[in-house]
């Protein structure tokens, strides 16, 4: 399902002719501030659109490689700076937008996931996918769903210049009552989407299953627990100096280390998991607990930062604009979560290679016996699945049969810590690429090479011991049953069809 704004915006993408396209006199002209706020927000859209429109392929703009919506805002100041009423226009439309919507979902559930796990999340965005909630025109966040519908959106906000940011707060704040005015109402909703955030991250982060993963037990010695703590310090500051009409007491240097203590409770859980298993819901948590303290790293900078303002709103503003798209969006949820969990099975896998790789000469024949044991299981196994076949079984249960030879010798290796040279590379590849990540040049890539050195060792004693121990033993079984009962394993037929579905290049057993 796509929503009317994006359909737009679709169909401005494929306007190669102009079709679509108006000029910035003909939506200035439609300015009106006195029409009702849904029209005002329909106006803005389509401000956006004009703004949003691709380059002409011969145009100054395209040719320089500049980004085309940004010269498109510089263009749009310029324009109202020539026309005063027109400036007075736009001016009420966005502020009187601002003054009268709710920015409070916008700020502190925008890009955050609000399910309590991944499956009740994803459920939900399907949900809401087929039966969208009612239109609400006085809530930001629906707002912000409908002007920016386009993935490129954060990209070029963030590339707006100083001189033209300046221009936009000129643009908004014309009138210092109506500055005061939305400047009170926004300082309000971050302190609001602060205390929120802190509040389910402490409710996250406290939890039993987060908790018993973390370095820390104690609930009171949690840096989430200190985390609430400290902003329901910063909003009494923050009260205090509303009242007494002085500036707000409350160190910027305070909430920046307890956010990096939850970094190190959530990296210290990522780890438990990594050495005892992946657990989806967990991951989930995660995840919410890491953007969560990113939205409130943002907020703090606007309140308590000393860069500018005008940068620090910048800043969260697009990180909105990035996510915000990707909030209802059921493949968005299982990418980053599948993303999370291969992470980590494959740091785990890296950590379980390590184990398969030889550094010592009694760590070598250590390798070659392991491997020959994996090679007598190997003859075990390959002569029990010819058994299946001789006895002729209904298809469920040579199925079935087979199943249980192939675990149960798998299983039996496992348990008996046999190798099996084939299955080495699936493990000791991860352990490889962790390797290369570290090596950029010098003594680490010195490194590198010794470690390929080793992994190849190990393979070749892997696949010594196997085949080492295999083609004997093959033999041996063969002659015991052979005088047991006067006949070998394998019938003349069937050994022709092995070594034939096995052929160099008539069959495909090279590219398996």
């Amino acid at each position: 399902m796509f929503s009317l704004p994006s359909i737009r915006n679709r169909l401005r993408k494929l306007d190669t002719f102009g079709l679509f396209r108006v000029d910035l006199s003909s939506v200035l002209a439609a300015a009106s501030a006195t029409a009702p706020l849904g029209r005002r927000i329909e106006w803005l859209e389509g401000l956006l659109d004009w703004i949003r429109i691709p380059a002409s392929p011969d145009s100054q703009a395209a040719k320089a490689g500049s980004q085309i919506q940004t010269v498109r805002v510089r263009f749009f100041l310029m324009t109202l700076e020539r026309n005063p009423q027109w400036k007075a226009t736009v001016s009420d439309i966005l502020t009187s937008i601002l003054l009268e919507t709710n920015p409070l979902i916008l700020v502190c559930e925008t890009g955050l996931s609000r399910g309590n796990g991944f499956f009740s999340e994803a459920f939900e965005r399907s949900l809401h996918r087929i039966l969208p909630s009612p239109r609400n025109e006085k809530d930001l966040h629906e707002l912000f769903s409908r002007l920016f519908v386009d993935e490129t959106d954060g990209e070029w906000l963030e590339k707006l210049d100083e001189p033209t940011l300046n221009g936009i707060y000129g643009l908004l704040f014309q009138k210092e009552s109506v500055r005061l005015a939305i400047e009170n109402r926004y300082y309000n909703t971050l302190f609001d989407a602060l205390i929120l955030l802190a509040s389910q991250s402490e409710a996250i982060g406290l939890s039993n299953e987060i908790r018993t993963r973390s370095y820390v037990q104690s609930v009171r010695e949690s840096a989430f627990f200190q985390l609430r703590t400290l902003v329901a310090e910063a909003y009494a500051a923050y009260e205090k100096s509303r009242q007494h009409g002085t500036p707000v007491d409350f160190a910027e240097d305070r909430l920046p280390p307890c956010f990096s203590r939850c970094r190190e409770e959530i990296n210290s859980a990522l780890r438990h998991i990594e050495e005892h298993g992946v657990s989806v819901h967990i991951v989930y948590q995660l995840e919410k607990l890491e953007r969560s303290l990113a939205r409130m790293e943002e907020i703090a900078a606007i309140l308590f930062g000393k860069q500018e303002k005008t940068t620090a709103w910048l800043r969260l503003m697009s990180s909105l604009v990035r996510t915000h798209l990707d909030s209802d969006r059921v493949g968005a949820l299982v990418q980053d979560n599948m993303r999370l969990l291969a992470r980590k099975v494959v740091e785990r896998t890296g950590v379980s290679g390590e184990h398969y790789i030889t550094q010592t000469r009694k760590e070598y024949f250590t390798m070659l016996a392991s491997a020959a044991g994996g090679g007598v299981v190997t003859v075990g196994t390959t002569y029990v699945k010819y058994l299946i076949k001789y006895l002729h079984p209904a298809m469920f249960f040579e199925g079935f049969f087979s199943f249980l030879n192939y675990s149960g010798s798998f299983l039996l290796m496992q348990a008996c810590h046999f190798t099996l040279a084939t299955k080495q590379p699936s493990m000791m590849a991860p352990a490889l690429a962790a390797k290369l990540k570290e090596s950029n040049a010098g003594a680490k890539a010195t490194e590198f090479a010794d470690f390929v050195a080793r992994i190849t060792r190990s393979q070749f004693a892997a696949a010594l011991g196997n085949i080492g121990m295999v083609i004997p033993v093959a033999i041996l079984v063969d002659v015991i049953f052979q005088l047991s009962f006067g006949k070998h394993m394998l019938s003349l037929e069937d050994a022709k069809y092995t070594l034939a579905s096995m052929h160099p290049w008539k069959s495909m057993t090279i590219p398996y």
